[in-house]
């Protein structure tokens, strides 16, 4: 036997012997040997073996992985995989050159997720997504480019939600929004753009809901919707109420609406407004409300009212309170009135414009008695 030595024998180089491999001895190896095999010469692999690297592989493949495929192979994501990634990993994705994402992916993404798509791809929301967000939601939405929002969407809307949206869209509301909106969000809306109300929505602001306004809340409604009221609001209406509803522009009070008002409630009306009153209203003032009228501008009372100023009335009123009558009013006063009255009374009458007593009241005039008591001293 001929013992060779180890240093004179000629080694063959691995990479030349292994630089073909068949389907058998790739298809057994692992992403970490597939890289080893790179690095060590392994130049050539062939159908069989690439084949083991299916779609399966790749869908299994987690982020990092993912990100280290260069932009070719990676740039469109089948349904599944897309499905599955959230918002952050679809950022990520965008950042290594992933450009196309298809419907099924999408609809799956959350609200952060959609704010990062571009201006084209988001500008129009369907129904579902839309009526799922809130007022925040909205004005979100409207500053990464979402222009249109359907029927449907906004009906659905809250109040803080409405006031963020543009004229246009909101110019017009239906009757269920406007129905549960205050007299606070009604000046609301007003200041925020909102001109339009159809019919449906303004009468669910009928007779009744206007009688329940307070003064604060009536008086920011324009003067040609509120220029007529009807009774029923009127009639519960004190003096401040109504002078609050003449300075905004309130002109018509009806007769039962009058028919309610104190003194002073009175007293705050416009001439041409009071300057007649009805009986009802007329009989129960007193001498001093009368005398209060007269200043204010009410120049006629009808019978019914006048007689209640009856014999009995004038007779119990003392020198002062008839001294503020006018003269008109008191130059003829009957039998029974006058005849109660003694010398000094009539001389006081007599200095404030009373000038007729008839006959059977005055058993004696002055003129008579002064004859007669001429009469006695001569004698």
């Amino acid at each position: 036997m001929t013992l060779v030595s180890v240093h004179s024998m000629t080694l063959v180089p691995v990479h030349s012997i292994y630089s073909t491999l068949n389907g058998t001895g790739v298809s057994t190896l692992n992403e970490t040997g597939v890289r080893t095999f790179n690095d060590t010469g392994v130049s050539t692999l062939n159908d069989t073996g690439v084949s083991t690297f299916n779609d399966t592989g790749v869908s299994t493949f987690n982020d990092t992985g993912v990100s280290t495929l260069n932009g070719t192979g990676v740039s469109t994501f089948n349904d599944t995989g897309v499905s599955t990634l959230n918002d952050t990993g679809v950022s990520t994705l965008n950042g290594t050159g992933v450009s196309t994402l298809n419907g099924t992916g999408v609809s799956t993404l959350n609200g952060t997720g959609v704010s990062t798509l571009n201006g084209t791809g988001v500008s129009t929301l369907n129904d579902t997504g839309v009526s799922t967000l809130n007022g925040t939601g909205v004005s979100t939405l409207n500053g990464t480019g979402v222009s249109t929002l359907n029927g449907t969407g906004v009906s659905t809307l809250n109040d803080t939600g409405v006031s963020t949206l543009n004229d246009t869209g909101v110019s017009t509301l239906n009757g269920t929004g406007v129905s549960t909106l205050n007299d606070t969000g009604v000046s609301t809306l007003n200041g925020t753009g909102v001109s339009t109300l159809n019919d449906t929505g303004v009468s669910t602001l009928n007779d009744t809901g206007v009688s329940t306004f307070n003064g604060t809340g009536v008086s920011t409604l324009n003067g040609t919707g509120v220029s007529t009221l009807n009774d029923t609001g009127v009639s519960t209406l004190n003096g401040t109420g109504v002078s609050t509803f003449n300075d905004t522009g309130v002109s018509t009070l009806n007769d039962t609406g009058v028919s309610t008002f104190n003194d002073t409630g009175v007293s705050t009306l416009n001439d041409t407004g009071v300057s007649t009153l009805n009986d009802t209203g007329v009989s129960t003032f007193n001498d001093t409300g009368v005398s209060t009228l007269n200043g204010t501008g009410v120049s006629t009372l009808n019978d019914t009212g006048v007689s209640t100023l009856n014999d009995t009335g004038v007779s119990t009123l003392n020198g002062t309170g008839v001294s503020t009558l006018n003269d008109t009013g008191v130059s003829t006063l009957n039998d029974t009135g006058v005849s109660t009255l003694n010398d000094t009374g009539v001389s006081t009458f007599n200095d404030t414009g009373v000038s007729t007593f008839n006959d059977t009241g005055v058993s004696i005039s002055m003129v008579q008695y002064t004859q007669w008591h001429w009469c006695q001293y001569i004698q």
